[in-house]
């Protein structure tokens, strides 16, 4: 994703799949590296799973399979999309909010969860920074395969795509237990950032 991304309405997040490997391969089973840069990917140390919002629209818009093979890239706008030609962005509105201090030296920022219109599907975004805008009431966001730069790069990275040997295993992954496992964690998307970026910081 070599465009650059407006920091005041538009932003990115790149998601590359790097676990949760079981015998379904399932989204809800898979895990993400994910960042909105490459020195974010590259620095940041967790695999999780992706919030439900997230992976019904990937299953909506029939992108569930590029996501498993290798990943996809978020793309989000606080401006309504008048130009959806492809009918591909998804509004999302905040339905509730809190603050939390990341520890006693920083100031609270900001966490919401936001819904679609019937409630059913749902993500969580996080306040990135204090220069940063503050997070929108309402949220329009895209799923899309990741482009042919990104991929490349990715793959020139030998440890990102690949499976944790000692990723720990449950019962969940072997065979299909009506318990929800609430030990679970999963990505937080990002709020808008302070500053224009694209993937690579050219």
């Amino acid at each position: 994703m070599g465009r650059d991304i407006s920091g005041k309405s538009r932003w990115s997040l790149t998601l590359f799949r790097s676990g949760g490997y079981t015998k379904n391969s399932e989204l809800r089973d898979a895990l993400f590296s994910f960042g909105r840069t490459k020195d974010e990917v590259l620095e940041n140390p967790y695999r999780l799973r992706l919030p439900y919002g997230i992976s019904h629209i990937l299953s909506r818009f029939d992108i569930s399979d590029d996501a498993l093979e290798s990943g996809f890239i978020i793309d989000f706008s606080t401006k309504e999309i008048f130009d959806n030609i492809s009918g591909r962005w998804c509004r999302f509105e905040k339905i509730i909010s809190s603050s939390e201090r990341p520890n006693r030296h920083c100031r609270p920022r900001e966490s919401s969860i936001y819904s679609t219109e019937n409630g059913s599907e749902c993500f969580e975004m996080i306040e990135v920074s204090p220069e940063s805008n503050k997070l929108p009431k309402k949220v329009w966001i895209q799923v899309r395969p990741l482009d042919d730069l990104v991929l490349a790069w990715v793959i020139s990275q030998n440890n990102i795509l690949l499976s944790d040997d000692k990723e720990q295993k449950t019962l969940h992954d072997f065979c299909e237990l009506n318990i929800i496992q609430i030990y679970e964690k999963y990505i937080r998307l990002p709020g808008p950032p302070d500053s224009n970026y694209n993937f690579f910081n050219f």
